[in-house]
């Protein structure tokens, strides 16, 4: 008969228990951020004007005009424009919300972009679409 084990009895760390509050933490200031922020301040109406005029208007009230060409293919160029807009709160600075997500969206995209490297480097991907 196998001997019976004693039972582990260790109590969690507190350090554990310090990074999953920490992480609850700030996944409710990101939620907070980049939900319920830009509903209160409309920059949903914001940008739909944005998409829609092709441009935005400066605090001076001069209206700056977005690119609409960027590869001569309308389809492709709409869904540029689109992201272009939907990236400008971030990069213009008029929503740490935005500013938020775009930070969390390039550091996730960031894995893909390496896995996407390393697989373009190995010997059996030679020729393959990913190695271009």
């Amino acid at each position: 008969m196998p001997k019976a084990q004693a039972a582990d009895t260790r109590r969690p760390s507190c350090v554990g228990a310090f990074v999953a509050t920490l992480l609850v933490l700030l996944s409710l200031l990101a939620t907070w951020e980049i939900r319920v922020v830009p509903e209160k301040l409309g920059l949903s109406d914001a940008m739909q004007a944005i998409q829609s005029s092709g441009g935005f208007f400066e605090t001076t009230g001069n209206q700056v005009p977005l690119r609409s060409r960027y590869t001569g293919i309308e389809a492709v160029d709409f869904g540029l424009g689109f992201l272009v807009s939907a990236f400008l709160p971030a990069a213009a600075g008029w929503d740490r919300g935005h500013q938020l997500f775009q930070c969390y969206f390039l550091v996730s995209f960031y894995a893909i972009v390496s896995i996407w490297s390393v697989e373009a480097g190995r010997s059996k991907n030679k020729g393959a679409l990913i190695s271009l």
